[in-house]
């Protein structure tokens, strides 16, 4: 292959997973009744792909091994489930999860993470529900939506109870940081983070409002102000430019206060962002314009939201390629003591984002931690494209 080509290798060939006809969808939960739906990005072509749930709350994707994952709440315990995008080969994880709100998966180290808002921790486990730990607890209110930037080191979270966007690095979670505290910051529920673009966004079912800041929590700003019906469940399509959230049409009182006996009916919404020169399709980073309603759910309350982009790589389009910005890759191999490489972040086996491309001979900067460092192509394996 030619110098940077890369094929099928690391997390793609291990999951051997065709997420070709996964492209391109939106996903959803739905409360009463309780199941799973997924649609075009239209919301043309609605389709059950699992029924029969007890009351499913928190969804995530993993789009290189063609994964669903969802957390459900029983009479008798509180699960974790996954299964194929299409809703074949279902099954329940081995793992009690409680009040589990928010749910991500970390594609490149093989591991899912969830929110228990009840218990105020969040944990993590293998993706097939083994080897669980706590990850943080003590110190959380009611964590709810939940979002990983694993190239960037940090894990971000809801918290519902305290009104707060908080978030923690990776390896020393217990280094809580409060990123947005607003004081009219109500109930933020769904979080959904654009790594690339470098923002952070949430829905405050209580401020009935979708907002976004930096990933350090600067520049604040309202992405719709008013008029969301409880907003819950956020997702970001990054590469294709557009925003979706779930509005379960929920009518409160007052902030934080009990909901109205009426309901006007639940949908999901997008917002498409522009490009400097007006057209849509830009990045997140992008100017937000007029949200749209792509799917309504009628008295039906969709509670989670997620997307797999048309434009998303996923198994099926990694191919043989060179490794582009954006991509999470691994390093393969010592480079030997005397080599630049090996003062960089990245150690064997460890896993960051390429940050740049130089077109040179050693042309990948690679990120991890807040680090970064310049990498020869034929030492990087890559384990998720962008």
């Amino acid at each position: 292959a030619a110098e940077g080509a890369v094929g099928s290798t690391g997390a793609c060939a291990a999951a051997g997973a065709d997420v070709g006809s996964g492209r391109g969808k939106l996903y959803w939960i739905l409360n009463f009744p309780n199941k799973l739906q997924r649609a075009n990005l239209d919301g043309s072509e609605v389709e059950d792909i699992v029924e029969g749930l007890s009351h499913p709350q928190a969804l995530a994707i993993d789009d290189v091994r063609g994964k669903l994952y969802w957390s459900d709440s029983g009479n008798l315990a509180d699960s974790l489930h996954r299964a194929n995008l299409d809703g074949s080969d279902a099954e329940e994880l081995q793992v009690e999860a409680p009040a589990a709100w928010g749910l991500a998966v970390d594609v490149a180290g093989e591991k899912l993470y969830w929110t228990e808002l009840d218990a105020g921790r969040i944990r993590r486990s293998n993706l097939d529900g083994t080897e669980v730990e706590v990850i943080l607890e003590g110190v959380l209110s009611e964590p709810s939506g939940l979002a990983l930037d694993v190239a960037g080191g940090y894990i971000y979270w809801c918290d519902y109870g305290s009104g707060k966007i908080q978030r923690a690095p990776l390896r020393k979670p217990e280094a809580v940081q409060d990123i947005v505290t607003l004081a009219e910051l109500a109930r933020p529920t769904g979080l959904a983070l654009d790594a690339l673009g470098g923002k952070i966004y949430w829905a405050d079912s209580g401020g009935f409002r979708v907002q976004r800041a930096g990933l350090d929590g600067g520049d604040v700003e309202d992405v719709v102000a008013a008029g969301v019906k409880d907003p819950h469940g956020i997702a970001v399509d990054a590469e294709g430019g557009q925003l979706f959230w779930t509005a379960t049409g929920t009518v409160y009182e007052g902030k934080k206060q009990p909901s109205s006996a009426a309901l006007s009916g639940g949908k999901i919404q997008r917002l498409r962002f522009r490009g400097p020169d007006g057209a849509g399709g830009g990045g997140s980073e992008a100017t937000p314009a007029a949200p749209e309603e792509v799917v309504s759910t009628g008295r039906s309350r969709p509670v989670a939201v997620a997307v797999v982009g048309a434009r998303s790589s996923g198994c099926a389009q990694v191919g043989a390629r060179r490794l582009r910005v954006g991509d999470l890759v691994e390093l393969t191999f010592g480079l030997g003591e005397a080599d630049d490489a090996m003062r960089g972040p990245l150690r064997p086996r460890e896993v960051g984002r390429i940050s740049s491309d130089d077109k040179s001979d050693q042309p990948f900067m690679v990120s991890i931690g807040g680090q970064e460092w310049w990498y020869r192509a034929d030492a990087l394996q890559l384990r998720a494209a962008r």
